[in-house]
C-alpha cells in the first residue's frame, strides 16, 4: 500500500507500490491509492516511487501551471515509460529533479535503468530503461531462443549469480523460467515474459510484455507502439489499442483515446 516515509537529509519518500496489475483490474481503487497534489505540497514530498500509469492519472490532473519545488527524485518501472511522461515530468517538476525509469523483476532485481533531467532529448517514442547493470547480462531472444538482431523486439532474458532460486512449491515453473549457464559457469538464466529492444550501443528499451504483442494479418504487431504513438498526438491524453473480431474472421486493428479536448476522428488518423 501507499505509505509515506521520512528520510535523512529531510526527504520524504512516496511510495504506492507495484499496482500494475492492479490498475488493469481494480480502476476505483487504483485511484484512490493516487493522493490529492495538495498532499504532495503538504507534506513536501521528495522521492517519488510509482508505476507509469498512476502517475499519468495523477499529472492528468494539474493545471498547466502546477508545478512542485520538493520534489527531487522520481521513479517509474515495471510498464513502459513513454516520451509523454517525461513532457509531464519536465512540466511540472522543477529543474535538478531527476528521473529514473528502471526496469527490474522480483526475480531478478534491478536490471537497467536509465536517468533523466530537464536537459534529457529523447530520439523516439519510447524512453530507454538503459545499460547493463554491474554482474548482470540481458540479452533478447525470438520463440525458438535465438538471439535476436539490435533494433529488433525479444523476449528479455537475465543471466546473473543473483537471481532467485525459483517458485515456492512450485518445481514446473521453476524448471520452465530458470535454466542453467550452458556454458557450465555459476551463473544462471531467468527467461522472462518481458519484451526489449537492443540498440547497438547496448542502450535497451522496455517494450511490454509478451501478452501485450499480437498478430494481425501474418505481420506481428506491438500494441504499445501504436498506443505510444497516438500518445504524441497533442490532443489525446491516453490510447489503448487492441485488436477485435466482432465477425468471425474479420480481425481489426482498434485504438481508442481519451482527448484533452474535442477532436474528430479524422484528425486523429
Amino acid at each position: 500500500n501507499a505509505w509515506v516515509k521520512k528520510l535523512p537529509h529531510k526527504h520524504k519518500i512516496y511510495v504506492a507500490g507495484n499496482h500494475d496489475r492492479l490498475f488493469e483490474s481494480n480502476l476505483s481503487f487504483a485511484k484512490s491509492l493516487i493522493p490529492d497534489w495538495t498532499y504532495l505540497q503538504d507534506e513536501e514530498i521528495t522521492i517519488f516511487h510509482w508505476v507509469p500509469s498512476l502517475f499519468r492519472m495523477l499529472v492528468s490532473s494539474f493545471a498547466d501551471n502546477d508545478r512542485f519545488p520538493s520534489f527531487r527524485f522520481i521513479v517509474l518501472g515495471s510498464e513502459p515509460v513513454s516520451s509523454q511522461d517525461v513532457d509531464a515530468y519536465k512540466r511540472h517538476f522543477i529543474p535538478g529533479c531527476k528521473l529514473l525509469n528502471r526496469l527490474g523483476t522480483t526475480e531478478t532485481g534491478n536490471i537497467r535503468w536509465y536517468f533523466l533531467d530537464e536537459k534529457t532529448q529523447l530520439a523516439g517514442s519510447f524512453v530507454p530503461v538503459g545499460y547493463e547493470i554491474e554482474d548482470t547480462e540481458v540479452f533478447l531472444v525470438d520463440e525458438s531462443g535465438n538471439k535476436v538482431d539490435y533494433n529488433q523486439i525479444g523476449k528479455i532474458c537475465v543471466k546473473s549469480r543473483y537471481l532467485s532460486p525459483g517458485y515456492w512449491r512450485r518445481p514446473e515453473l521453476t524448471r520452465a523460467a530458470f535454466f542453467p549457464d550452458p556454458t557450465g559457469g555459476n551463473e544462471r538464466i531467468y527467461v522472462t515474459e518481458d519484451l526489449g529492444r537492443m540498440h547497438p550501443d547496448g542502450c535497451m528499451e522496455y517494450v511490454g510484455r509478451k501478452d501485450s504483442q499480437v498478430k494481425l494479418h501474418g505481420f506481428r504487431i506491438e500494441l504499445g507502439e501504436i498506443e505510444s504513438v497516438l500518445g504524441q498526438h497533442p490532443v489525446v491524453r491516453g490510447a489503448i489499442a487492441t485488436v477485435r473480431e466482432d465477425n468471425p474472421g474479420d480481425k481489426r486493428l482498434v485504438a481508442n483515446v481519451v482527448a484533452r479536448s474535442d477532436t474528430s476522428t479524422n484528425e486523429l488518423r
